[in-house]
């Protein structure tokens, strides 16, 4: 029955400290809160699409095609020509009678210098110009929509990879801080063993798994602590700002 009671009783301490450091935990990360540091969601958005040489390659795909448009729309005065033609020389010229056709007119060209030109405008229009006129401005007029859709799909894109890095930054941030905490305990645990080794309390074998714990742990530290640099210069590449955190 003894030692019944002192199992129950180590039992209640385990799950009391078990409680106290689950809410020292969770007081701290709050205290600690990065998103607390982080400009807004919504802001490192904006910044994002602003620097992203896609949605900038979007913005000239449009005014492309806008012009193209335009251009289908005005292609009719591709076929509207104005000619001028400007000559100078001597030219041979009929007289006013022999114009007339007087049968006692003299049959003499007489010549003389002069500037001569012409001007006017034509018109040449292929038929299958006139056919396809319609389809061809319908055509352009949908690769200018679609270009406007591209870029909606782009930025919809985009945002959906600055919420996965921006969590996934303050998820390394929190984690860092549990590793740390998971350090820090077994460090007060590894000197208690180390006493207690001294004092022959606990064992060889039992000694070196203490050991080896708090050596994991610095290990998952320090690897977590790489997570989140690369987590941060990732959300800093991608809005193109330093967080400074």
């Amino acid at each position: 029955m003894k030692y019944i009671a002192i199992a129950l009783l180590l039992l209640l301490c385990n799950v009391a400290l078990g409680q106290e450091i689950d809410e020292f935990i969770a007081k701290n990360l709050e205290k600690n809160d990065i998103t607390k540091v982080l400009p807004s969601l919504d802001s490192l958005i904006t910044l994002a699409h602003e620097k992203s040489p896609d949605l900038k390659y979007r913005d000239a795909d449009q005014k492309y095609w806008k012009a193209r448009q335009r251009l289908a729309q005005t292609r009719w005065l591709d076929y509207f020509y104005l000619e001028a033609v400007y000559s100078y020389g001597v030219y041979d010229n009929l007289t006013a009678s022999q114009l007339s056709g007087a049968p006692q007119a003299s049959q003499t060209l007489f010549s003389t210098e002069q500037d001569r030109y012409t001007f006017g405008p034509s018109l040449k229009i292929p038929i299958s110009a006139i056919l396809n006129r319609k389809n061809t401005i319908r055509s352009a007029k949908a690769e200018a929509e679609r270009s406007v859709y591209e870029k909606e799909v782009d930025k919809a894109k985009l945002r959906e990879v600055v919420i996965v890095r921006y969590n996934e930054l303050v998820k390394a941030h929190r984690l860092l801080f549990v590793y740390g905490s998971i350090v820090d305990t077994y460090k007060i645990q590894a000197l208690r063993a180390e006493t207690e080794y001294k004092n022959g309390i606990i064992s060889v074998p039992e000694y070196t798994r203490l050991s080896q714990m708090l050596n994991e742990a610095i290990v998952a530290h320090e690897a977590q602590k790489s997570e989140l640099s690369l987590a941060i210069l990732l959300l800093e590449e991608l809005v193109g700002i330093k967080l400074n955190i």
